[in-house]
């Protein structure tokens, strides 16, 4: 980042595309989501010094958005493998990174997309159409324990692509307003007893971004 120069490119037979790149913990290794030329989108695991690569799904799904937990082996991610997926709707899943070890940990007939980690690894942070329009929610996970999902703010269009600053309070987000995308902050302090809460969201400067 600090020259914009190219360190390292990685290409893999097989693979034609690939998107969601997500750094684990240490930093040895990275999971994003790959395009087969089957037509499949699954979900890989690269390791950086040995160039390794582990496909932690190979299936029909269509898997994308991975964030890697911050302390842990686990990445959520979203899929169309849920029950509505047939429709063209995404819920949320969780894989340890075990071939095969997916875990739903959100369900309906909504898409949830784009989730993220909080620093400390207790929430998740994700786009959602569950209130009629793209909104950002927040998810408490506590061990095998979930909240119930809660609206964390009421944009008119659409709230996008969720990123916690690093105290674990706000998050930076995408919003479409006004005819054009925005970048905002948005507190995301809310009552862990309540089904659902504002935040106060403001534009980035101009040029700040």
């Amino acid at each position: 980042l600090e020259t914009g120069r190219r360190v390292r490119r990685l290409t893999f037979d097989g693979i034609i595309a690939m998107s969601s790149p997500t750094w684990s913990p240490t930093g040895d290794r990275l999971a994003f989501s790959g395009a087969r030329r089957s037509g499949s989108t699954d979900l890989f695991v690269v390791d950086l010094e040995s160039d390794r690569l582990t496909a932690l799904t190979d299936d029909l799904y269509h898997d994308r958005d991975p964030h890697w937990h911050p302390t842990q082996d686990r990445l959520v991610f979203s899929s169309d493998r849920a029950e509505h997926g047939r429709h063209g709707t995404y819920s949320l899943f969780v894989s340890d990174l075990q071939p095969g070890s997916v875990r739903q940990i959100t369900w309906g007939a909504d898409s949830d997309l784009q989730p993220a980690w909080s620093p400390a690894g207790e929430r998740l942070a994700f786009a959602t159409d569950r209130s009629g329009f793209y909104d950002i929610f927040v998810l408490d996970v506590r061990g095998d324990t979930l909240s119930a999902p809660r609206r964390a703010t009421r944009i008119l269009t659409a709230a996008f692509d969720p990123v916690w600053l690093p105290e674990g309070e706000d998050v930076l987000f995408t919003g479409f307003e006004a005819t054009r995308f925005q970048i905002y902050r948005g507190s995301l302090q809310v009552d862990s007893t309540a089904t659902g809460g504002d935040t106060q969201v403001a534009a980035a400067p101009e040029g700040a971004w």
